[in-house]
């Protein structure tokens, strides 16, 4: 047995990309940046969901930013933005926390991405919000986006211009539209990232009340036959047991919170999952530990891992079954300079 085990050798970047659009506004018409800097061990959008947009960074930062969240918010017919989310973290790390975001009623509308000297990595992302009502928006290195009155500028991790300092490119999203994520590359540190935009929604349209005259008609078409319903993504939880397209054996235990309900459960976009991996062919070198999450709706675990010994890592996707009793997925482990795709399927503990 060969360390591929459960999951193998880096990330599925499409697979992840895909997954990571879901319950996303909708970007199809929308302005899109590629990233900037250098090429990272993964390359793939990271966006809010479920309706939700960009109002905030928060990460880790020193000489440069280690791993970076999004923080999000929902707007309301109003166009304010509602509560507050944190989408998952990608990078490392290393760093110290750093946090920022805009002002109550402020979506962020661009950005500044300055790289080290050397292009290879993000030193810092400086952003601008404007309230999404407003028409003339600041701008990013506008006059009046350093003004400590209008509170518009932002920062993670520290830009500075100048001799010695890498390129700063500035990304701004059209007048109707706000930001809503990144085009990241990111392994150890966040190598590079490309601002992606999206509308707001349109608003919701009217409903007419119809008038009737007389008794609605009694229909006489038999009643449809509702399905087995769809159970529980927190389900997720639990002893799998898992084999790999390399033949390779491996027991997952899974933890994940207890299911809030579904009035609670429809204002959660990622449900988080955590958990650890014992080969059970006997290579315990091959023990790890597993973390991510799985975006609402979608019954897709976009995890990462990490082997305990050796420090060798990857990611990938998989799937929970609608009956919880099954999952099958694929994803690319990372050795060095390695990088080698997989696929693995198992079945729940009884």
């Amino acid at each position: 047995m060969r360390g591929l085990s459960i999951f193998g050798r880096g990330l599925i970047a499409a697979s992840l990309g895909a997954a990571a659009l879901l319950a996303a506004p909708s970007t199809a018409s929308a302005k899109t940046y590629p990233a900037i800097g250098g090429a990272g061990d993964y390359r793939y959008p990271v966006q809010c969901n479920g309706g939700r947009y960009l109002i905030g960074l928060a990460g880790k930062v020193g000489g440069w930013i280690d791993s970076m969240s999004l923080e999000c918010g929902k707007t309301g017919s109003d166009g304010m933005p509602g509560p507050l989310e944190i989408n998952s973290t990608s990078g490392g790390a290393g760093g110290s926390p750093s946090e920022d975001r805009c002002a109550p009623g402020q979506l962020v509308t661009g950005v500044g991405v300055q790289l080290t000297g050397d292009n290879r990595m993000v030193k810092a992302i400086r952003y601008v919000c404007n309230p999404a009502g407003q028409k003339q928006r600041v701008r990013v290195g506008s006059p009046n986006s350093y003004s400590e009155e209008g509170k518009r500028r932002h920062e993670l991790g520290s830009a500075v211009e100048g001799a010695g300092y890498g390129q700063y490119d500035t990304q701004e999203c059209p007048d109707n539209e706000f930001a809503v994520g990144f085009n990241l590359r990111f392994g150890k540190h966040i190598n590079g990232a490309g601002l992606i935009c999206a509308p707001l929604p349109p608003p919701p349209p009217q409903v007419l009340t119809p008038i009737t005259v007389g008794p609605a008609p009694k229909s006489t078409a038999p009643a449809r036959p509702l399905g087995p319903p769809l159970l529980s993504e927190y389900l997720i939880a639990g002893v799998w047991h898992t084999t790999t397209g390399q033949g390779s054996s491996f027991d997952i235990m899974l933890n994940a919170p207890q299911d809030p309900g579904p009035m609670v459960s429809r204002m959660i976009s990622t449900i988080p999952v955590n958990g650890t991996f014992v080969n059970t062919d006997g290579a315990h070198q091959y023990d790890g530990v597993i973390n991510g999450y799985i975006q609402a709706n979608t019954r897709m675990f976009i995890y990462t891992y990490v082997y305990t010994a050796s420090g060798e890592h990857g990611a990938g996707q998989f799937y929970l079954a609608p009956d919880v009793m099954s999952i099958v997925g694929q994803g690319v482990h990372v050795a060095g300079e390695t990088k080698t795709p997989f696929t693995w399927k198992g079945t729940r503990a009884r």
